[in-house]
């Protein structure tokens, strides 16, 4: 995001992320999440990490130096953090955490445990079995929030053991249009942008939103999709990867359920895939992307310019009606109730209708761009140029 000062949990996607969390901690239960591996070096699990508590859903945050600092025990790195070390100062391991569990300062308390290179497996069971014995009313149980990454935890045998207790969520499908489309509109804040010139940056950016600086900048409100197509592959290279034949065949056929099907789990945890607006999009560092690229295009021509083609549709016929016979619309109407675009281009061309130039050239243009998209090929740079021009 352009602006520094913003936090990753302005985002709509990620605040409903952390609304799922708030959720669960307040129903007394704690919550792992599980971020891919590729998070921690690109930064992003610090981010999400400061997000968390930005959003509110925690009272306080554990990060790795933290534990590092008190052997990797939680309880002790809670103490500390929370200035209440005496209590539990006295008793092992084990009576360190039942002291937590029933310290007056930690009700209804809910802490951030942020760790990577860490199998935090025996404490988030331990703790979870705990609550589990224990009798107290949930909401004013003490919760954790664990963020951890997926090589580092065996997070669905967790969840399945502790399902009451436990909420699991994956860095799968959080980010969306509307994230995407905010951090285009941000970055380029000081310029007009046209829903066609955001839509078009959104759905070949996906969910990689650290791209959007340089895109947005790179391509300019006049410029043509090739030249978008040639800054994605610039950013790409010499960071390309390739997917196995079982990656692709589930790339394919998998839904972007709640997280990363099994075949896709490596890849998801490389940075290589990931949901976005119900779909499941590669990265475009995927050397193959130019083979992609097109449906994306397509996809925001699509549902940008349909509806702007049946306005313009709709205007052009009014015309038609006043400046023909009523002989002339019913034979243009003759195999549909409407004027489409396709029959009265035919009417001008043989002379049948005169729109005169402007608007000849015009149904011309809109005739060309709707077949192209009407058969799922996104637009050449020549019609884009001219329809970028039209639908503003």
């Amino acid at each position: 995001m352009r602006n520094n000062d913003r936090s990753l949990s302005d985002l709509p996607g990620v605040r409903r992320f952390c609304a799922k969390v708030d959720r669960a901690v307040d129903d007394g239960r704690s919550v792992l999440i599980a971020v891919p591996d590729s998070s921690v070096e690109s930064g992003l699990a610090e981010q999400l990490r400061h997000g968390l508590v930005a959003s509110g859903c925690v009272h306080q945050s554990l990060d790795v130096e933290t534990l590092r600092d008190h052997n990797d025990s939680i309880p002790d790195a809670v103490a500390v953090a929370a200035d209440f070390l005496e209590p539990l100062q006295k008793g092992d391991r084990v009576n360190r955490w039942q002291a937590y569990l029933h310290h007056d300062d930690a009700r209804g308390k809910s802490v951030l445990v942020a760790a990577w290179d860490v199998d935090l497996s025996d404490d988030v069971r331990y703790w979870l079995r705990l609550v589990h014995g224990s009798s107290m009313d949930p909401h004013d149980r003490p919760t954790f929030v664990f963020l951890v990454r997926e090589s580092d935890v065996d997070i669905e045998l967790l969840e399945k053991e502790h399902a009451p207790h436990l909420a699991v969520l994956w860095w799968w499908g959080v980010v969306g249009l509307l994230d995407s489309e905010l951090c285009v509109d941000l970055e380029l804040a000081d310029q007009e942008v046209t829903p066609l010139r955001r839509a078009m940056l959104s759905e070949t950016i996906g969910w990689e939103i650290d791209l959007v600086p340089d895109c947005a900048r790179t391509w300019g409100s006049s410029d043509v999709p090739s030249i978008l197509a040639k800054t994605i592959s610039e950013q790409a290279e010499g960071r390309t990867f390739s997917l196995d034949d079982k990656e692709l065949y589930a790339l394919e056929r998998a839904h972007p359920v709640d997280r990363p099907a099994h075949q896709l789990r490596k890849a998801w945890n490389e940075g290589k895939v990931n949901a976005w607006n119900g779909r499941i999009h590669v990265s475009t560092r995927y050397e193959k992307f130019d083979r992609v690229v097109d449906r994306r295009f397509w996809n925001a021509q699509a549902r940008i310019l349909m509806p702007q083609f049946e306005l313009r549709r709709q205007i052009l016929a009014k015309r038609f009606e006043k400046i023909s016979t009523s002989h002339e619309v019913a034979k243009t109407t003759k195999f549909s109730d409407l004027l489409e675009l396709g029959p009265m281009l035919n009417a001008h061309t043989w002379g049948r209708v005169d729109f005169g130039r402007e608007d000849g050239a015009l149904l011309r243009t809109l005739v060309a761009a709707r077949n192209k998209i009407a058969h799922h090929t996104s637009l050449d740079d020549d019609v884009y140029a001219e329809i970028a021009k039209i639908c503003k």
